[in-house]
Parts: C-alpha cells; sequence; structure tokens
C-alpha cells in the first residue's frame, strides 16, 4: 500500500502566513558563512535581525555547522512563531545545495519540534538549484509524520 502525504503545499507568501498565526515554526535553508544575501533568506534577515544573531551563535564558515540548525523566536502583535536557519548548503550560489546535509538538519528539526505546525518554502530549491523532486522526498521521509506545509512562493510561475 503506498503511503500518503500528509505534505500539504500552498501558494503564498510564507512570512506573511507565519504572522497570521499559520505556523509554529517556520524554516528555510541557509549556507555556512552567515551571509544572508537572497532569496527568503534576505526577507528573513532583513525583517527579524534576530535571524542574523541566531546564526552568529555558530562557528561562521566552518564546515561542521552543515546539517545543523540554529533559530530564533519572534513575537509579533498577531502570533508568536520560530525561525529555523537549516544549514544545508556550505558556500553561496547555484548547486551549492547539500541534500545529506539537509536532511540532518529536518532530523534536528524533527527531534526539536515534532507536534508543531511548520512552513517552509521549496528548501534549496531557489537560490541554491535543489531539484524539488528530491528535496520533497527527503521532507515526506523526515518529517512525513509532521504538520508541514510547503509554501510555493505567490509569484512563482506555475509548474502547471
Amino acid at each position: 500500500m503506498e503511503k500518503v502525504s500528509k505534505i500539504k503545499e500552498v501558494v503564498g507568501d510564507l512570512i506573511e502566513m507565519a504572522e497570521k498565526g499559520n505556523f509554529d515554526v517556520i524554516l528555510h535553508q541557509a549556507n555556512c558563512h552567515g551571509v544572508f544575501g537572497g532569496g527568503i533568506a534576505l526577507q528573513l534577515a532583513t525583517q527579524y535581525p534576530e535571524v542574523i544573531e541566531a546564526d552568529r551563535t555558530t562557528k561562521r564558515s566552518d564546515r561542521s555547522k552543515l546539517g545543523s540548525i540554529s533559530y530564533c523566536h519572534i513575537n509579533t502583535k498577531e502570533s508568536n512563531f520560530t525561525i529555523v536557519n537549516c544549514y544545508g548548503q556550505y558556500n553561496l550560489g547555484p548547486k551549492e545545495h547539500d541534500y545529506n546535509a539537509l536532511r540532518s538538519c529536518l532530523k534536528e528539526v524533527k527531534s526539536r519540534f515534532a507536534g508543531k505546525r511548520l512552513g517552509m518554502p521549496k528548501l534549496a530549491c531557489g537560490l541554491a538549484g535543489a531539484d524539488y523532486t528530491i528535496v520533497k522526498q527527503i521532507i515526506e521521509e523526515e518529517l512525513g509524520e509532521e504538520d508541514v506545509t510547503v509554501v510555493v512562493w505567490k509569484y512563482e510561475p506555475s509548474e502547471h
């Protein structure tokens, strides 16, 4: 019998949805150099400097950081949520993702945040250039029993 995925995919704005109380935890992929130069990482760092502070609790440019996480708690007028930096790539740029590191990050997320409502973009599939088919499989394997929503950026061209 084929396992049915509990992972939901919706079109929208991940940050806006978190601020409206849709998620307890949001995740994004980060590099190991403390650079939040583009994509959702830049949006999060700009809007919530706590994301950068969480990153600064780790060693910059340290390869052992790969596969780990850091996180911060955000309190807004409407909601409270946690933002997780998933160190799934060492360097910046396209094709710099590491599927094994992403898997390790998601295992850590599950151990710390089991039972929480998790929201995330298509992890590593933007600027890092990962294949979403592979990423989705990793998410299902590591977080398949959790309440997970993948938010497809509302301005991303449709794949249909």
